[in-house]
C-alpha cells in the first residue's frame, strides 16, 4: 500500500502553511444557534461511560444500538448513520472504511466539551455533506481550574471502567495526560457470518485508550496544538470456557494525530489542521459451519488537511482535503479515494439580522459533484432567536459501500440533499422561575440514497434508492427554579421524523413505497427531572421509543419502549485541594425488555456505581 507522494506532499503543504479561522459569532447575531453543547458539568451530571449512553436522551438523535459490546453509531433526524459526521478536535474521527462512528467506542471521560448540530450547515465542518455532526473537544475552557482526576465504574452486569486524568500549566505551555480502560465481561456480540446472537455468559470486551494534549502559545495571538489518541480494541465470544483458542470477535488497533496552528494579524483570522490516522481491523469466526476459520483483516489510512481564511469578520475561504486508503480480504480491490473540497462564505449583518452565503465544490478523484449552495437567515432579539436554512448537500459512498465483497457497488452514485430547516428559541423569565421553548422543523429530499438490502442468497447489497423523503418535528421545553442554592430543572423533548421512499431501487424491489423507513422510528420523546444543590445531585430521565418497522411493507416491527433512569450524585470536598464525587445510578429501572435492532436485544435492569476523585 503507497500513498501517493504528490497528494501527501500537497496536503502538508496546505496544512503547513494555510491559514484558517475556527467557527467565530457575529456581536448580534448568533451564527451558528442550532447547536446544542454539552460541557464539562453536563458530562458529569449525565453519568455516562460513552457516547452512546451520553446522547441517547438528546433530541433528534437515533442510536443504531446492537448492545453491549457491539457498535453504536449515530443517526440524526431519520437519516442513516453514514450522514452524521463526528470530528475531534476538527478532524474527522469517521471511520474511512465503514463511513460511520461507533459512538459505544468513545468514553466520555475523554471529552470536556460535546457539540451537537443537527444540520451540517457550518462551512469547514460540512466537508463531508451529512445532515449533522458531532464535535469532541478534549480541553476545558477554564484550564486553570480544572485538576487531576480518578474515576472508577463497576455495575451489577460485572463491567468495569477506569480512568485517569492529569493536567500541567505552564507560563506558555499546557499539557492533558489522559488513559481509560473498560472491561466488560456481559456483553451482547453478533456474528455476521454464523448469525448468531451471544447469550452474556462468556462474551467479553475490553477497551485502552491513552490520549495526550499540548498546547503552546507561541505568541498571544498565536497557539499551537497537537493532540494524540492511541486505541486498542478487543471484543470477543466464546459460548463455553473451553472453547478452542481461535475464539470468535473483534479486534481493533488506531492512533490518530492531530496538529493545529491558529493565529491573528490585524484583521487576518487564520488556522490550519493536518491530520493523521492508521487503524488496522480483525475479525475472526472460529463457529462458522463446519468448525471452520473465518478471518478478514482491514488496514487503512486517512489524512485530511484543512485551511480557513477569515477577513474583517465577512469573508471566509478554505480548502479540505481528505486521502482514505484501505486494505481487505474481503474487498474486490484495494479502496483508495481522494475528498478535495473548496468553499467560501459571505456574513452580512445588520442589528438583529444576518445572512449567510456558503458555496462549496467538491470531487473525488474520478468525477466532481456539482457545487452546493447553502443560505442561512438569523434574527436574535431579547428573548427570541430564530434561525432558518436550506440549501444542497452531497454525501461520497464509503470505501465499504463501494468495494465490499459480497454486496459492494463500485458503481453507487453519490447522494444529493436538498432541503432546509427552521429553528426558534424562546426564553421567558417570572422572577426565579426561567422558561425554554425549542421549536425546529425540518424537510429534506433525498436523492440516490445509499443503504443496504437484502439481495439473493440472502445476502445484503448495497443500493442507491431513487428518492427518499425525510421530514420532521422537534420541540424541547426546559422550566428552572432556583431557591438560593437549589436548582430545579423539568425538560421535556418530543421528537418526530418522518422518513419514507418515494421510489423502489432497481433491480431491487421494496414492497410498498410511502412507508417509513425501516429501523426508523416515527416518534421519540424524553423527559428529566434533575434537582442540583452544592453537594447532591438528583437526576429522572425517561425515554420513549415508538414504533419501528423492520421490513419495508410494514409487516415486521419493534414494538414502542419507555425506559427510566436513575442517577444520585453526592459531592464531597475534602480540604481545600480534594474532592470526591460518588455517584449511584439505576437503568432501566422497570426491567423493560427493549431492542433497537431486531434479534439484538438489550440487557435489562443494572445498578452502576462510580466515583471520580479530583485532587
Amino acid at each position: 500500500m503507497k500513498i501517493p507522494l504528490g497528494y501527501v506532499i500537497v496536503l502538508v503543504y496546505l496544512g503547513l502553511k494555510g491559514f484558517a479561522q475556527p467557527t467565530h459569532t457575529l456581536a448580534a447575531v448568533e451564527i451558528h444557534a442550532h447547536v446544542k453543547v454539552l460541557d464539562t458539568l453536563d458530562l458529569t451530571t449525565s453519568n455516562a461511560n460513552n457516547l452512546t449512553q451520553m446522547l441517547m436522551l438528546q433530541p433528534g438523535l437515533l442510536l443504531r444500538n446492537y448492545g453491549p459490546g457491539a457498535s453504536a453509531a449515530i443517526a440524526v433526524r431519520g437519516g442513516s448513520t453514514g450522514q452524521t459526521q463526528v470530528y475531534w478536535h476538527d478532524f474527522s474521527v469517521q471511520h474511512p472504511m465503514l463511513g460511520i462512528t461507533d459512538a459505544s467506542a468513545l468514553p466520555v471521560f475523554l471529552f470536556d466539551r460535546v457539540e451537537i448540530q443537527r444540520n451540517a450547515a457550518q462551512s469547514i465542518q460540512a466537508a463531508r455533506p451529512g445532515f449533522s455532526s458531532v464535535h469532541l473537544d478534549a480541553q476545558p475552557l477554564n484550564f486553570s481550574e480544572l485538576k487531576n482526576a480518578v474515576y472508577f465504574t463497576g455495575s451489577s452486569l460485572k463491567n468495569i471502567d477506569l480512568g485517569f486524568k492529569s493536567r500541567y500549566q505552564f507560563s506558555k505551555l499546557k499539557l492533558t495526560s489522559k488513559a481509560y480502560y473498560k472491561n466488560c465481561q456481559n456483553a451482547y456480540f453478533w456474528l455476521p457470518v454464523s448469525q448468531l446472537l451471544t447469550g452474556l455468559n462468556h462474551a467479553a470486551e475490553d477497551q485502552l485508550h491513552v490520549m495526550q494534549d499540548v498546547i503552546y502559545n507561541i505568541a498571544p495571538t498565536q497557539t499551537v496544538e497537537l493532540h494524540a489518541w492511541a486505541q486498542n480494541l478487543l471484543r470477543q465470544i466464546s459460548f463455553t470456557p473451553e472453547q478452542a483458542v481461535n475464539k470468535t470477535g473483534i479486534q481493533q488497533q488506531s492512533l490518530k494525530v492531530v496538529g493545529n496552528w491558529k493565529g491573528l494579524f490585524n484583521k487576518l483570522q487564520c488556522s490550519a489542521m493536518l491530520g493523521y490516522s492508521t487503524e488496522t481491523f480483525k475479525y475472526t469466526d472460529s463457529m462458522s459451519m463446519y468448525n471452520s476459520l473465518h478471518q478478514s483483516q482491514c488496514f487503512q489510512h486517512h489524512i485530511q488537511s484543512q485551511l480557513q481564511l477569515t477577513a474583517l469578520q465577512l469573508v471566509k475561504a478554505g480548502f479540505a482535503g481528505n486521502f482514505n486508503q484501505a486494505q481487505s480480504t474481503s474487498y474486490s480491490q484495494i479502496g483508495i479515494q481522494y475528498q478535495p473540497l473548496v468553499w467560501v462564505s459571505h456574513t452580512f449583518s445588520k442589528n438583529s439580522v444576518g445572512i449567510e452565503t456558503i458555496g462549496r465544490l467538491e470531487w473525488t478523484q474520478t468525477k466532481a459533484a456539482p457545487m452546493s449552495i447553502l443560505e442561512q437567515l438569523f434574527y436574535s432579539g431579547n428573548s427570541i432567536m430564530c434561525k432558518a436554512s436550506f440549501g444542497r448537500q452531497f454525501r461520497w459512498p464509503s470505501l465499504n459501500e463501494r468495494y465490499w465483497q459480497p454486496g459492494g457497488n463500485i458503481n453507487l452514485e453519490p447522494e444529493v440533499s436538498v432541503g432546509g430547516d427552521i429553528y426558534c428559541k424562546a426564553v421567558h423569565s417570572i422572577n426565579k422561575l426561567k422558561l425554554e421553548l425549542t421549536q425546529s422543523a425540518f424537510i429534506k429530499n433525498i436523492q440516490n440514497w445509499i443503504t443496504w438490502l437484502p439481495g439473493a442468497a440472502a445476502q445484503a447489497q448495497v443500493v442507491n434508492i431513487e428518492a427518499v423523503h425525510n421530514r420532521g418535528l422537534e420541540t424541547e421545553i426546559t422550566v428552572r427554579r432556583n431557591w438560593n442554592t437549589i436548582e430545579l430543572i423539568v425538560a421535556a423533548q418530543w421528537n418526530c421524523a418522518y422518513t419514507f421512499t418515494l421510489a423502489n431501487p432497481k433491480p431491487f424491489s421494496i414492497e410498498a413505497t410511502g412507508l417509513q423507513w425501516i429501523y426508523t422510528p416515527m416518534y421519540t420523546g424524553s423527559g428529566k427531572l434533575q434537582c442540583n444543590s452544592p453537594f447532591l445531585t438528583f437526576q429522572w430521565q425517561v425515554m420513549y421509543t415508538g414504533y419501528s418497522y423492520t421490513s419495508s411493507d410494514h409487516h415486521s416491527w419493534i414494538s414502542p419502549f419507555w425506559l427510566h433512569h436513575l442517577t444520585l450524585i453526592r459531592k464531597q470536598r475534602m480540604g481545600k485541594n480534594y474532592q470526591i464525587n460518588y455517584s449511584l445510578q439505576c437503568d432501566n429501572l422497570f426491567d423493560t425488555p427493549n431492542q433497537w435492532i431486531a434479534g439484538k436485544p438489550l440487557p435489562g435492569r443494572q445498578f452502576i456505581f462510580s466515583t471520580q476523585f479530583n485532587f
